[in-house]
């Protein structure tokens, strides 16, 4: 049975008992999840009373009071390493090498540091029913970066030495480490977890109540849940230790509670809210990565009339919860010192309610326990959302959904859990079907709700409607013919002089263009005195939204032309965000119109660049000319961090969510005016560092405070301001981001209070409390903003597991098996991803007739990677991976038995980040320093040795002719620029060539972070001009 566990809702029904159902996205109708079985023998199955679903995980509570815990399988393994030295002496007494040690020396079988004694039967399972071990122990044959020698041993004078190397005259000592991987086999399948014992060991405690939460908690492990169990000995019980790693914890800690418990909710930041038997909710308080069970306990008191409550359930940024009389409240702006409760009435009785990520809500009719009723337009500026509308979906299987209307037909709801994979509500994405609801329930409005309703209307009213503004004409420039659209707009445009300086000044922008000749058409600033002046289109590189915290609607022209010209560079401010998306769109069309039509050849090898801003842009190889500096992207709709495009016409991107993303057609087209369905969707967290120094006199002071901003819409770039508050960051304008919740502050390695400590303004405050010579402080503000924009792009089915970093197209092996000429069968290939673990995986029958490909599969190896890249090196794909260490390795015969080789990197150099290309091998260090690897053959693809090409460099990639394409990381005015170098002849730093002009130091900063240059091929112009 296949299951999406990103987009599921879990029933629990109690008519008849204990059955658990899940509705998927995907299916479309309720289907019934595998049951629980018993583990006495002759018994059917197990009821269950509650589910707590989430991303990789599902924990659900039995009649009997059992915990049971159900792992999502996926393509990735819960691996982990398990490692141990062993350590020997050279002694002659003992005829040479000997474990033999002195009394002084570090235990033969030893942790790293040798502190701590490690044999190798210290290392056991977590649980021998849930886990087992992969193999036996073998030596590892590259430690510390650098391969071993014979027998995976490294030498040194003595144990404490700072590093062990190759075996010399004085080398007396050496070690080896031996490794072993430990997986988690219980996945797909129900596993129970170990019972709570009482304080005597004889007996276990049934569970009453089971709550999970924590999915959101800072500063903790990867997959962190938080645990909650109230038995019926009334006491309250926190899992321990759980984790992506171990999924089911390591043990139980007793917490203190001195009232009885009847509702419970852990939101997913970690705080637990609870119900008592006289209806009073109370609160955990002191929850952080520290205590997650946290210190003590405060009663939330309402603001307004008191009631009493029955059920609570908590989300990240309010909460909903049922009165005895079973009335529905929420209480919006949930905040960790929440003191005072200010209740809002909800229309509508219900049985129960339900938050999941991202502020879902679903409840369940109190009048038919059978109907399951989903909060609409729920969103991050109106988080109670405008009614509720009711679950409809097909029957499928031998029982009766929950929609129907008779009550002895349908099933009884007890309990939902969901999950949410998106940023907003279901129905605006589309992810749960249209008719899955019924029309709208409506309820009568009383007073109070009519004259609040009322004054909101009349509030947005005031807030929308603004007043007219009027505006000074210019005369247009003449012109034969113009665009109506884009004609006579009144912009701001700034010309740098021969210095450099530039100033806004106001001007008639128009769009020139000529039908009969769309390769002539052109821009005209028309201003107040003197000719207007005239750009060819055809002088235009690329056009973005340059947004800058002064001019939040300016657009950036960069130009390429000769760099002896005047300038190089244009900015244009408009009016309002919409006429900037508007006349950037328009002038796009007209780029792609004066280019002419696109043929198939050039469509498949596209250069893709992706600026700070993380828009994406192609350009396509000219086939009569190679003038770089004179090429023009286009833009391609959407928001990622990585691109990589395959010869055959197949293009994946990254987001910045480590999700992966596929384009739907073979290639990548002009869909600058093309409308989709579908939306791409992506989030991003803002940080804004408060920045305070410390004086002799007054300590830490406010007015001290200098705010340093990372804008993910600005790159690299760092910005002091001495007046600053977190109202001022502003979203850009065109429309596709929006915030998805509150300023909260990065609680990760910091006080309580979210201070951190370092030396300086400009350090890492890796310090929790101050230490001598840290005279400032930081603390971190946090925001997530979500992006959401109709595309041509569709997710790679991957399991929400999997937090994809690097992937890389395997070059032209599969085509030479699997011959494009053939029209049967297009070619196919594969995609190599790099998971956050430094794990690989690569997609089987990716091509251009299913570009999202067939099925994953999983390559061990021993060291954690960063970074990995296919080269073409003869008629068999070679994989280079950079390792955590900053050693390089090199995989053989991947499609048959694949093994690994370890290159050695230059003393002292550590690498970042690889390219591979057709017999090319370049690196990253990570001082931005550029190197390639000499010597590097079809039959030698490992090559001999390193040689250094230059600096200042922040990504390369090599295409399919062998160059090198690069993006500098210089942080003066040429940062963001690309850069290219030949490698047919020889490859040195005079080669070096601004992609604009054919020196770097005249080359046009676009803002660029990233090059993908793998499917590019320029054609080689013949003698004839063709």
């Amino acid at each position: 049975m296949e299951v999406h566990p990103e987009n599921c809702v879990y029933l629990v029904t109690s008519s008849p008992p204990g059955r658990l159902l899940y509705l998927d996205s995907h299916k479309h109708s309720f289907r019934e999840f595998p049951p629980i079985p018993a583990p006495a023998a002759g018994d059917d199955v197990l009821p269950v009373r509650d589910v707590s679903a989430h991303r990789q995980s599902l924990w659900a509570l039995t009649e009997a009071g059992r915990v049971f815990l159900y792992v999502f399988g996926s393509a990735t393994n819960i691996r982990i390493q398990v490692h141990t030295y062993e350590n020997q002496r050279f002694r002659p007494l003992y005829k040479g090498w000997t474990d033999q040690l002195m009394m002084l020396d570090r235990p033969s079988w030893s942790s790293r540091d040798g502190l701590e004694r490690l044999p190798k039967d210290a290392f056991q399972l977590p649980n021998q029913h849930n886990w087992e071990w992969e193999a036996d122990w073998y030596v590892d044959d590259n430690m510390d970066g650098q391969p071993t020698e014979r027998g995976g041993w490294l030498y040194a004078g003595n144990f404490t030495a700072p590093s062990f190397g190759p075996s010399g005259l004085t080398t007396v000592v050496r070690r080896r480490r031996w490794i072993r991987y430990m997986l988690y086999a219980a996945t797909d399948k129900w596993a129970p977890i170990p019972q709570i014992t009482t304080d005597s060991d004889e007996a276990f405690s049934h569970v009453a109540i089971l709550s999970v939460g924590g999915s959101k908690m800072q500063g903790v492990p990867k997959g962190y849940l938080s645990v909650w169990a109230y038995t019926y000995d009334e006491e309250l019980f926190f899992r321990e230790g759980v984790s992506l790693l171990y999924p089911e914890g390591h043990s139980w800690k007793r917490i203190e509670s001195k009232e009885n418990i009847t509702k419970m909710s852990c939101s997913p930041n970690g705080d637990l809210w609870v119900v008592n038997w006289q209806g009073e909710l109370m609160i955990r308080r002191g929850i952080c990565s520290e205590t997650p069970w946290g210190t003590h306990w405060d009663v939330l008191r309402s603001s307004k009339s008191a009631f009493r409550f029955f059920s609570v359930s908590v989300g990240e940024n309010c909460a909903w919860a049922i009165s005895t009389e079973w009335k529905v409240k929420f209480l919006p702006n949930v905040q960790s010192k929440l003191t005072q409760m200010n209740w809002v009435d909800i229309m509508g009785e219900m049985f129960g309610v339900f938050m999941g990520l991202n502020n879902q809500v679903w409840a369940i009719s109190l009048n038919n326990r059978s109907q399951v009723m989903f909060r609409d337009r729920v969103t991050t500026q109106e988080l109670s959302g405008r009614g509720w509308k009711m679950l409809q979906v097909e029957q499928s299987g031998s029982f009766v959904q929950a929609s129907g209307d008779d009550d002895d037909t349908c099933e009884s709801i007890y309990k939902i859990s969901l999950i949410s994979s998106t940023s907003f509500d279901w129905r605006v994405h589309g992810e749960v079907p249209l008719n899955w609801f019924r029309k709208q329930v409506s309820f009568r409005l009383g007073r109070d709700q009519i004259s609040d309703l009322l004054n909101r209307l009349k509030l947005r009213n005031e807030k929308e409607v603004r007043p007219f503004v009027e505006r000074k004409e210019f005369k247009p420039a003449e012109s034969s013919t113009v665009d109506e659209h884009v004609n006579n707009k009144i912009v701001s445009v700034s010309f740098p002089d021969r210095k450099g300086k530039s100033a806004l000044q106001a001007c008639v922008l128009s769009l020139l263009k000529e039908p009969s000749r769309p390769h002539v058409s052109s821009l005209s600033f028309q201003m107040k005195k003197g000719e207007p002046l005239t750009l060819p289109l055809t002088d235009i590189s690329i056009i973005y939204h340059h947004w800058i915290s002064e001019n939040p609607t300016a657009a950036l022209i960069a130009l390429g032309i000769d760099k002896k010209e005047k300038y190089s560079s244009l900015l244009v401010v408009f009016q309002t965000g919409s006429e900037l998306v508007r006349w950037i769109n328009d002038v796009n069309v007209a780029i792609a119109e004066s280019r002419g039509p696109l043929t198939e050849d050039q469509t498949n090898h596209p250069l893709l660049v992706i600026n700070a801003s993380g828009a994406v842009y192609c350009s396509y190889p000219e086939l009569t000319k190679d003038d770089v500096h004179r090429k023009a992207f286009q833009p391609i709709k959407g928001h990622f961090i990585r691109i990589e495009s395959h010869q055959s016409g197949v293009t994946w991107a990254l987001s910045s969510e480590n999700r992966l993303w596929y384009y739907k057609e073979s290639s990548l087209g002009e869909d600058i005016c093309r409308n989709f369905e579908e939306c791409q969707t992506d989030s991003l967290t803002v940080e804004v560092e408060q920045i305070e120094r410390w004086s002799l006199m007054r300590g830490f002071r406010p007015e001290t405070t200098r705010c340093y901003q990372k804008a993910f819409w600005k790159g690299p770039s760092e910005q002091f301001s001495a007046e600053f508050n977190l109202d001022s960051v502003r979203l850009p304008v065109t429309g596709e981001w929006e915030w998805a919740g509150d300023w909260f502050v990065d609680m990760s390695n910091s006080d309580d209070d979210g201070w951190s400590y370092g030396p300086s303004a400009y350090s890492n405050f890796c310090n929790r409390t101050p230490q001598s010579g840290d005279k400032f402080r930081c603390k971190t503000h946090c925001r997530v903003a979500a992006f959401r924009e109709k595309s041509n792009w569709a997710k790679v089915p991957v399991s929400s597991q999997m937090r994809i970093v690097d992937l890389s197209f395997e070059l032209g092996c599969w085509n030479r098996r699997n011959s494009l000429c053939n029209n049967d069968r297009p070619a196919e290939t594969r995609v190599w991803v790099l998971d956050e673990d430094g794990q690989l995986f690569f997609r089987d029958g990716v091509s251009s007739s299913c570009p999202e490909g067939v099925s994953w599969s999983h390559l061990k190896c021993d060291q954690p990677l960063v970074s990995i890249s296919l080269g073409d090196f003869g008629s068999f794909p070679h994989l280079f991976g950079a390792c955590r260490d900053g050693s390089t390795m090199l995989c053989y015969n991947l499609h048959s038995s694949p093994y690994w080789i370890v290159i050695q990197s230059p003393p002292g150099v550590k690498f970042t980040q690889i390219a591979a290309g057709k017999c090319v091998l370049v690196a990253l260090d990570s001082k931005d320093g550029l190197w390639k690897r000499e010597n590097a053959t079809n039959f030698f693809p490992e090559g001999t040795g390193w040689a250094r090409l230059c600096g200042d460099v922040q990504q390369v990639s090599v295409d399919l002719s062998g160059d090198i394409w690069a993006v500098m990381s210089d942080q003066g005015k040429d940062a963001g620029t690309l850069c290219r170098v030949r490698t047919q002849d020889s490859v040195d730093s005079s080669f070096w060539g601004s992609y604009y002009s054919p020196q770097i130091e005249a080359g046009i900063s676009c803002d660029l972070l990233f090059v993908s240059a793998r499917a590019f091929s320029q054609p080689i112009r013949r003698d004839d001009g063709s």
